[in-house]
This record gives C-alpha cells, structure tokens and sequence, in this order.
C-alpha cells in the first residue's frame, strides 16, 4: 500500500463511476442489443463464482499435489534422447528411406532428400528431447529404440512424414516438485472442475 497505489486505484474507480453514469444517463444498459451482453457477462462471472466457491470449500490438498507430482514424474521419464530426423512429403518417399537406412545407407547421405531446409542443413538436428515433450506417435516411436538406431515406420505429422534417428541419450533429472507447482495446479483445477461439472450434471435434469 503505498500513496501511488493510493492515487493509481482512487482515479481508476473515478474513471469507472464516470463512464458508468454516463452510460446509465445515455441508457445504454436499457438497449436491446446491450441486455444480452449484460446477460452473458453475468452469466460469466456467475459461473466463476461458483468454481472459486467450489474449490474454497474443497481446496486441493497437498496429497493431491503430492499424486500429481508423481504422476508428471511417470509422464516425463528418466531419459533424454538427441533426435535426428529426415523429413519427406509422402509417406511411399519416407518409407523408402528406412528401406534404404535398413539395408545400410547412411543417415547423412539420405538427408539430401529432406524437405525441412532448416534443419537439413544441420544434419537434421532436433536437439535434445524428453518423450513427453514430443508428439505422441513420434514418442512411440523412439522409446524402444536405441543409439544408433532409427525408426522403423515414419510418423505423419501435420501434411509431412518424418524418420527420427537417435544419436545420444542420456539421463534425466526432472524439475523439483517446487518448480512444477503451477502447472501442477492447473492440472488439477481444470481436472477437479471437470469433475465438479459431472457431479452437477449428474443430480440435474438436463433436458
């Protein structure tokens, strides 16, 4: 609280006691077109309420965070891998390049054939990345593999086909609990809001 603050909140409310009068005077808020955006601003913060209620009655606990953790701790894995990948258009053009990488061409001779300029001039370095991180048909793809190996099918991803190459992998020491607290938290809130909203659903007649 300081007199800035003071001086900063008084002329903002001046300025919303002013605008709002005039409003009202102009009737505005009597206008056909203008009820139902009152109606649905209403509706809104109605439903707000009724969350943040919700959730002051049944805050989330410490177990549950401790739960969640846990689970993020599955999810994120304890290996990091540095990927390569060629990019085709088609998936006949990339499935021929693991037939070609499968009968023992290089992966650097076959990258010519990349339609990713960015990363072709780069030796098609992705860097490194945890599964969780990445695409689910693409994290499928790399788990079993190891150094030196590449993917056996190639993953579509948008209009494009990929095959990725693992070069490195090494360990990986997720965040502390500490560091994953919002996301945590928005995790369950959307979760436990979900919940909420079927267990309202759940005693109501919806027709």
């Amino acid at each position: 609280d300081t007199p800035e603050l003071q001086t900063a909140v008084r002329e903002e409310m001046i300025r919303r006691g002013l605008l709002i009068a005039e409003a009202k005077k102009l009737g505005l808020d009597k206008r056909p077109d203008f009820k139902p955006q009152i109606e649905t601003a209403t509706q809104h913060l109605l439903m707000r309420a009724a969350i943040a209620d919700h959730f002051q009655r049944q805050p989330i606990t410490d177990a549950e965070m401790d739960a969640a953790y846990r689970d993020a701790l599955v999810r994120l894995g304890n290996t990091e891998y540095r990927l390569r990948h060629i990019q085709s258009k088609t998936e006949t053009d990339a499935k021929e390049i693991i037939a070609q990488l499968d009968d023992g061409k290089k992966f650097d001779k076959l990258l010519k054939r990349s339609t990713d300029e960015t990363t072709r001039d780069k030796g098609g370095e992705l860097g490194w990345k945890i599964p969780v991180a990445l695409p689910p048909e693409v994290a499928d793809r790399i788990r079993p593999l190891k150094v030196g190996e590449h993917t056996k099918t190639p993953a579509k991803l948008g209009e494009t086909w990929h095959v990725f190459r693992i070069e490195e992998q090494r360990p990986f020491t997720p965040p502390k609990r500490e560091e994953l607290v919002p996301r945590l938290l928005e995790g369950l809130i959307q979760t436990k809001t979900a919940q909420y909203l079927d267990s309202l659903k759940a005693v109501a007649q919806v027709k």
